[in-house]
Protein backbone atom coordinates (compact mmCIF):
# COMPACT_ATOMS: atom_id res chain seq x y z
CA UNK A 1 0.00 0.00 0.00
CA UNK A 2 1.16 3.64 -0.68
CA UNK A 3 0.91 6.72 1.45
CA UNK A 4 -0.78 9.81 0.82
CA UNK A 5 3.22 10.96 0.33
CA UNK A 6 3.47 8.23 -2.05
CA UNK A 7 0.25 8.78 -4.15
CA UNK A 8 1.41 12.79 -4.62
CA UNK A 9 4.67 11.48 -5.73
CA UNK A 10 2.61 9.99 -8.75
CA UNK A 11 0.44 12.70 -8.90
CA UNK A 12 2.27 15.62 -7.71
CA UNK A 13 4.03 18.16 -9.03
CA UNK A 14 7.61 16.99 -8.63
CA UNK A 15 10.00 18.12 -11.69
CA UNK A 16 11.87 14.97 -13.70
CA UNK A 17 15.38 16.05 -14.08
CA UNK A 18 17.93 15.38 -16.72
CA UNK A 19 15.81 14.82 -19.69
CA UNK A 20 16.36 15.46 -22.82
CA UNK A 21 14.12 16.94 -26.12
CA UNK A 22 16.46 14.70 -29.30
CA UNK A 23 18.14 11.68 -29.36
CA UNK A 24 20.74 10.92 -31.53
CA UNK A 25 19.95 9.22 -34.66
CA UNK A 26 19.76 5.29 -34.55
CA UNK A 27 22.32 2.92 -35.69
CA UNK A 28 19.90 0.57 -37.24
CA UNK A 29 19.38 0.22 -41.32
CA UNK A 30 16.68 1.82 -42.97
CA UNK A 31 16.20 -1.48 -44.89
CA UNK A 32 15.52 -2.92 -41.42
CA UNK A 33 13.24 -0.53 -40.08
CA UNK A 34 11.21 -0.40 -43.23
CA UNK A 35 10.95 -4.30 -42.72
CA UNK A 36 8.77 -3.23 -39.49
CA UNK A 37 5.20 -3.99 -39.85
CA UNK A 38 3.31 -2.32 -37.41
CA UNK A 39 1.47 -4.99 -34.88
CA UNK A 40 0.22 -2.68 -31.87
CA UNK A 41 0.34 -0.41 -29.13
CA UNK A 42 1.33 -0.34 -25.59
CA UNK A 43 1.14 2.89 -22.80
CA UNK A 44 3.12 2.42 -19.96
CA UNK A 45 3.10 4.08 -16.75
CA UNK A 46 7.33 4.80 -15.68
CA UNK A 47 7.31 3.08 -11.75
CA UNK A 48 8.97 6.92 -10.39
CA UNK A 49 6.32 9.05 -12.80
CA UNK A 50 5.94 12.58 -11.55
CA UNK A 51 3.75 15.07 -12.31
CA UNK A 52 0.11 16.70 -11.82
CA UNK A 53 -2.67 15.09 -14.78
CA UNK A 54 -5.89 17.61 -14.63
CA UNK A 55 -8.37 15.33 -12.38
CA UNK A 56 -6.77 11.99 -12.58
CA UNK A 57 -6.51 11.83 -8.78
CA UNK A 58 -9.92 11.85 -8.18
CA UNK A 59 -10.54 10.05 -11.11
CA UNK A 60 -8.74 7.11 -9.74
CA UNK A 61 -10.69 7.42 -6.24
CA UNK A 62 -14.47 7.47 -8.12
CA UNK A 63 -13.36 4.35 -10.15
CA UNK A 64 -12.60 2.51 -6.36
CA UNK A 65 -16.30 4.02 -5.54
CA UNK A 66 -14.20 5.88 -3.04
CA UNK A 67 -15.39 9.15 -1.19
CA UNK A 68 -13.42 12.30 -2.67
CA UNK A 69 -11.30 13.66 0.42
CA UNK A 70 -13.14 17.59 1.67
CA UNK A 71 -11.08 19.70 3.54
CA UNK A 72 -11.29 20.70 7.32
CA UNK A 73 -12.84 24.54 6.97
CA UNK A 74 -13.03 23.88 10.78
CA UNK A 75 -9.65 22.95 10.81
CA UNK A 76 -8.09 25.29 8.40
CA UNK A 77 -4.15 23.69 9.03
CA UNK A 78 -5.24 19.79 8.81
CA UNK A 79 -4.83 17.99 5.71
CA UNK A 80 -8.00 15.79 4.42
CA UNK A 81 -6.72 12.19 4.52
CA UNK A 82 -6.26 10.21 1.01
CA UNK A 83 -6.97 6.65 0.95
CA UNK A 84 -4.43 4.49 0.57
CA UNK A 85 -4.06 2.12 -2.45
CA UNK A 86 -1.18 -0.34 -3.97
CA UNK A 87 1.19 1.40 -6.02
CA UNK A 88 0.77 -1.15 -8.84
CA UNK A 89 -3.53 -0.44 -8.75
CA UNK A 90 -2.92 3.24 -9.15
CA UNK A 91 0.03 2.78 -12.33
CA UNK A 92 -2.63 0.20 -13.69
CA UNK A 93 -5.49 2.95 -13.69
CA UNK A 94 -2.53 5.87 -15.16
CA UNK A 95 -1.88 3.15 -17.92
CA UNK A 96 -5.06 2.63 -19.05
CA UNK A 97 -5.82 6.29 -19.41
CA UNK A 98 -2.60 7.13 -21.00
CA UNK A 99 -3.10 3.93 -23.55
CA UNK A 100 -6.31 5.04 -24.56
CA UNK A 101 -4.31 8.92 -25.35
CA UNK A 102 -1.60 6.91 -27.41
CA UNK A 103 -3.73 4.82 -29.43
CA UNK A 104 -5.82 7.97 -30.82
CA UNK A 105 -2.78 9.79 -31.84
CA UNK A 106 -0.56 6.84 -32.88
CA UNK A 107 -2.73 3.79 -34.20
CA UNK A 108 -3.48 5.15 -37.62
CA UNK A 109 0.13 7.18 -38.75
CA UNK A 110 1.70 4.00 -37.27
CA UNK A 111 -0.15 1.65 -39.72
CA UNK A 112 0.50 3.60 -42.49
CA UNK A 113 3.85 3.72 -41.68
CA UNK A 114 5.25 0.32 -40.86
CA UNK A 115 3.72 -2.05 -43.93
CA UNK A 116 6.56 -4.65 -44.40
CA UNK A 117 6.81 -8.07 -43.07
CA UNK A 118 7.84 -8.51 -38.72
CA UNK A 119 5.74 -7.47 -36.47
CA UNK A 120 6.62 -5.15 -33.88
CA UNK A 121 5.17 -3.10 -31.16
CA UNK A 122 5.71 0.27 -29.96
CA UNK A 123 6.05 0.49 -26.04
CA UNK A 124 5.67 3.90 -24.74
CA UNK A 125 6.60 4.69 -21.35
CA UNK A 126 5.12 7.74 -19.32
CA UNK A 127 8.08 9.43 -17.25
CA UNK A 128 6.33 12.56 -16.31
CA UNK A 129 3.60 14.73 -17.26
CA UNK A 130 2.21 18.28 -16.76
CA UNK A 131 -1.23 19.26 -16.96
CA UNK A 132 -2.89 21.13 -14.38
CA UNK A 133 -6.35 21.47 -13.88
CA UNK A 134 -7.74 24.53 -14.17
CA UNK A 135 -7.17 25.78 -9.91
CA UNK A 136 -3.62 24.78 -10.28
CA UNK A 137 -3.41 26.68 -13.38
CA UNK A 138 -4.42 29.87 -12.02
CA UNK A 139 -2.36 29.74 -8.74
CA UNK A 140 0.82 29.41 -11.24
CA UNK A 141 -0.33 32.07 -12.82
CA UNK A 142 -0.98 34.28 -9.93
CA UNK A 143 2.25 33.05 -8.11
CA UNK A 144 4.79 32.75 -10.79
CA UNK A 145 3.55 35.14 -13.08
CA UNK A 146 3.64 32.60 -15.53
CA UNK A 147 0.44 31.57 -18.02
CA UNK A 148 -0.14 28.39 -16.09
CA UNK A 149 -1.51 27.24 -19.14
CA UNK A 150 1.77 25.17 -20.98
CA UNK A 151 1.83 21.39 -20.86
CA UNK A 152 4.33 18.96 -20.87
CA UNK A 153 5.03 15.66 -21.25
CA UNK A 154 8.56 12.79 -21.08
CA UNK A 155 7.85 9.87 -22.99
CA UNK A 156 10.18 6.96 -23.62
CA UNK A 157 9.34 4.78 -27.31
CA UNK A 158 10.54 1.17 -27.31
CA UNK A 159 10.51 -1.15 -30.95
CA UNK A 160 9.46 -4.52 -29.75
CA UNK A 161 9.87 -7.43 -31.68
CA UNK A 162 5.91 -8.56 -31.75
CA UNK A 163 7.06 -12.44 -31.92
CA UNK A 164 10.11 -13.21 -29.48
CA UNK A 165 9.46 -9.30 -27.37
CA UNK A 166 13.04 -8.49 -28.14
CA UNK A 167 13.71 -4.72 -27.73
CA UNK A 168 14.48 -3.70 -31.06
CA UNK A 169 15.28 0.11 -30.94
CA UNK A 170 14.93 2.81 -27.80
CA UNK A 171 14.33 6.56 -28.16
CA UNK A 172 14.83 7.94 -24.80
CA UNK A 173 13.11 11.01 -22.88
CA UNK A 174 11.40 13.05 -24.88
CA UNK A 175 9.94 16.10 -24.28
CA UNK A 176 6.36 17.71 -25.94
CA UNK A 177 5.06 21.00 -24.66
CA UNK A 178 1.07 22.05 -25.31
CA UNK A 179 -0.99 24.40 -24.18
CA UNK A 180 -4.34 24.07 -22.93
CA UNK A 181 -6.11 22.20 -19.80
CA UNK A 182 -9.32 21.96 -20.27
CA UNK A 183 -11.14 20.78 -23.37
CA UNK A 184 -11.89 23.01 -26.18
CA UNK A 185 -14.35 22.65 -29.14
CA UNK A 186 -14.00 19.33 -31.55
CA UNK A 187 -14.33 20.70 -35.11
CA UNK A 188 -14.07 17.15 -36.30
CA UNK A 189 -10.44 15.22 -37.48
CA UNK A 190 -8.88 17.87 -40.20
CA UNK A 191 -8.78 19.75 -37.37
CA UNK A 192 -7.77 17.48 -34.70
CA UNK A 193 -4.08 18.25 -34.01
CA UNK A 194 -5.38 21.62 -33.07
CA UNK A 195 -9.03 21.03 -31.32
CA UNK A 196 -8.82 17.55 -29.94
CA UNK A 197 -10.56 18.40 -26.53
CA UNK A 198 -7.75 15.84 -24.81
CA UNK A 199 -4.42 18.25 -24.17
CA UNK A 200 -2.85 15.22 -23.50
CA UNK A 201 -3.73 13.85 -26.93
CA UNK A 202 -3.08 16.74 -28.63
CA UNK A 203 0.96 16.24 -27.23
CA UNK A 204 1.10 12.86 -28.67
CA UNK A 205 -0.60 13.89 -31.56
CA UNK A 206 2.16 16.65 -31.81
CA UNK A 207 4.55 14.00 -31.40
CA UNK A 208 3.70 10.93 -33.22
CA UNK A 209 5.36 12.97 -36.19
CA UNK A 210 8.88 13.23 -34.65
CA UNK A 211 9.10 9.51 -33.57
CA UNK A 212 8.30 8.32 -36.98
CA UNK A 213 11.10 10.91 -38.46
CA UNK A 214 13.99 9.15 -35.57
CA UNK A 215 12.64 5.97 -36.84
CA UNK A 216 12.57 6.47 -40.48
CA UNK A 217 15.55 8.91 -40.49
CA UNK A 218 13.83 11.58 -42.11
CA UNK A 219 15.09 15.18 -41.33
CA UNK A 220 12.56 17.26 -39.47
CA UNK A 221 10.17 19.11 -41.45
Amino acid sequence: MISRRSFAALTGAALLAGCVSTQPQHQMSLDLVQSFRFAGLEGRIDPAISGSWLSMKEDFLKSKGIAIPQPDYENPGGQPKVPEFSHDELRAFLARQFNERLSKAFAGPMAQELKGTRPVRIVATLHFVDIPALGARMMRSVLSGQSGNDNTIIVSFDIVDARSGQSLLRLLNIRERGVGGEPVADLGPLMMKLTDPDPMVRMLISLQPRFSDWLLKRAAG
